[in-house]
């Protein structure tokens, strides 16, 4: 009887002494990213033959989760980590459609047919030709400038997607690893690997909005768009295909593309396939408008080399020259440097400023006059055209506008969706210290009332036997 006294005690010890152990790891690891709590289950042992209790056992050592609350939490930080992205990518966007600004395009426009007012008053004015280019240069420089930030802001995006994607590889390499080490010890798995799994599963979902599956061994599946990327230990490599747009994501020995939607490296996929492309259009309808209203009106019109009262036509001589680059919706506009030079002899063909078509070019037997301002000043009326370059460059930034604040609300929304996921989950798998401690306490005193019954019995078997 006293040896069943001990032997429960001593059990009693190991279990308390497994308590505290596990109480130490779970305060130790309180900030550690993906740690999910544990605590230790105990079972009553008996012997089977009497029916008489023989003290206590650890049953297991597991970790305290709600896979329910996870895939919610998993699922609000692929939306969280998407809405990030692109409200990036959009606030990227905004520099180049960024009004009212006093250096915008929207007061260059207005500068640029304001000067044509000024052609138009006074058109054997040198000054105010220079100022008609100058203006114009500077439209240029900003169109052509945004373009090639866009095509940038493009290429750093598609870069950033290769490096992910080599990081998406490593990451479910890891995974499969880690499947394999789960499956081969059963039950005796080291929870450290359940940690690890859930950390990068995490990172998975963050990136891709990859499905996650539970598998009842402790392994996971992992799916995009509903193509299996692994299975236990078996993992499907993935691979960025195209070389322009739409670039998608293919998935090794399958045929269909398994493009993420969501998570960060959805983000980047819709920034490169739609949010750029779409915003390069609205700047090239821009510049495409500008280089057609200009130059179709200085068609129409007529020009005086200096001294000369001859008109020359300028149908052949336009005022922009616009060239696009590539399929990316990438371009150059620039002011015809037979206008924009300024040649010793200007003629016909290399009039520099005096090419400007001020004049309008009458019905025959008509003739203009080298005073004539009349098509200088239809120039500067292009400003009213309701699809006109201005009227285009408004909806332009006025979407753009649009676009941010909505990424802006969703974002915030977004964040707010995530913190009550995160939360949810904290409350049942995260470290409570204060919690912890109470549970410490209670593992303590239980450990001193095993060994108090270890000395009484001690005490107890002495004093018999000195009885004897």
């Amino acid at each position: 009887m006293t040896g069943a006294a001990l032997n429960i005690a001593s059990s009693g010890l190991n279990a308390f002494q497994t308590g505290l152990d596990t109480v130490s790891q779970n305060i130790a690891n309180a900030n550690t990213p993906g740690y999910i709590r544990e605590q230790v289950n105990l079972n009553a042992t008996v012997d089977p033959a009497s029916g008489v209790g023989t003290g206590v056992q650890v049953s297991s050592i597991g970790q305290v989760s709600n896979q329910f609350q996870t895939n919610i939490e998993l699922n609000a930080g692929s939306v969280q980590a998407s809405a990030q992205q692109s409200q990036s990518v959009l606030s990227q966007i905004m520099t180049v459609f960024q009004e009212p600004s006093p250096t915008g395009i929207s007061e260059q426009l207005a500068g640029f047919w304001s000067s044509l007012d000024q052609v138009a008053n006074n058109p054997s004015q040198l000054a105010a030709r220079q100022q008609v280019v100058a203006n114009a240069q500077n439209i240029s420089n900003t169109l052509n400038q945004g373009s090639t930030f866009l095509q940038g802001l493009s290429q750093s995006t598609q870069n950033a997607i290769s490096g992910q994607v080599t990081s998406l590889n490593s990451m479910l390499a890891t995974l499969g690893s880690l499947n394999g080490q789960i499956h081969a010890a059963g039950t005796q798995t080291d929870q450290t690997l359940i940690d690890q799994q859930s950390q990068i599963l995490s990172q998975l979902s963050s990136m891709t909005g990859a499905t996650v599956q539970q598998n009842s061994d402790g392994t996971v599946n992992v799916l995009l768009g509903g193509v299996m990327l692994v299975q236990g230990n078996l993992v499907n490599q993935v691979s960025l295909s195209g070389t322009g747009v739409p670039y998608s994501l293919t998935v090794s020995g399958v045929a269909a593309p398994a493009t993420p939607t969501t998570g960060s490296l959805g983000a980047m996929f819709n920034a490169v396939n739609s949010q750029i492309p779409n915003y390069q259009q609205k700047l090239l309808s821009v510049a495409q408008s500008l280089n057609s209203v200009v130059n179709a009106q200085q068609a129409q019109g007529s020009y005086f080399l200096p001294g000369s009262t001859t008109p020359i036509s300028a149908t052949s001589m336009p005022f922009f020259n616009l060239t696009t680059v590539g399929t990316s919706g990438a371009f150059s506009i620039a002011v015809n440097p037979n206008i924009a030079n300024t040649p010793t002899t200007p003629t016909a063909t290399d009039p520099g400023l005096w090419g400007i078509a001020a004049a309008a070019t009458p019905a025959p037997p008509a003739v203009a006059a080298p005073g004539d301002g009349s098509n200088a000043q239809a120039w500067a009326e292009l400003s009213n055209l309701t699809t006109g370059p201005d009227a285009l460059w408004s909806q332009a930034s006025g979407g753009i506008g649009t676009d941010v604040a909505n990424a802006n609300s969703s974002l915030q929304a977004a964040q707010t969706n995530y913190q009550s996921a995160f939360q949810a989950v904290q409350a049942v798998s995260g470290v409570n210290v204060n919690n912890e401690m109470v549970s410490m306490v209670n593992y303590q005193q239980g450990y001193q009332a095993a060994a108090k019954v270890i000395s009484t019995v001690t005490s107890n078997l002495q004093s018999l036997l000195a009885a004897v």
